[in-house]
């Protein structure tokens, strides 16, 4: 077992910080993702996620049910990560390198937190 083999283990808060609402409605790329907070998600109907990501119908979902705010915080951010992934690649056979995908993702995380302010302030406090 490495030790990134557990990285959805729950996070420790580093430096306090002012507690924000959590953002309902984000900003990827050019598309704008309802994002619901359930106390339990089964997409599929039978086993319970921690959350998940439709981008073709631009919603996120973050399980709550249980879990401390920095739990909540690191699902959203997970997620929110998958969104990119997706607009980043696409479904074809092209092939990319991996400096090509750390690219488009970086400029497509500088803009989610760029767009959302309130996601920012969610996720890592402050005005």
């Amino acid at each position: 077992m490495s030790e990134w083999s557990d990285m959805r283990s729950e996070p420790t808060a580093a430096v306090p910080y002012k507690e924000s609402p959590r953002p309902i409605s984000i900003k990827v790329g050019p598309f704008q993702f309802e994002v619901r907070y359930e106390p339990e998600i089964k997409p599929n109907g039978d086993r319970e996620v921690e959350g998940y990501c439709d981008n073709g119908r631009h919603i996120i979902a973050v399980s709550t049910d249980g879990k401390s705010e920095d739990f909540i915080r690191s699902s959203l951010l997970h997620e929110l990560k998958h969104a990119v992934l997706r607009l980043t690649v696409d479904s074809s056979d092209r092939k990319f390198t991996e400096e090509k995908i750390i690219q488009r993702q970086c400029n497509l995380e500088l803009a989610l937190f760029r767009d959302n302010p309130e996601l920012r302030r969610y996720l890592f406090g402050g005005e």
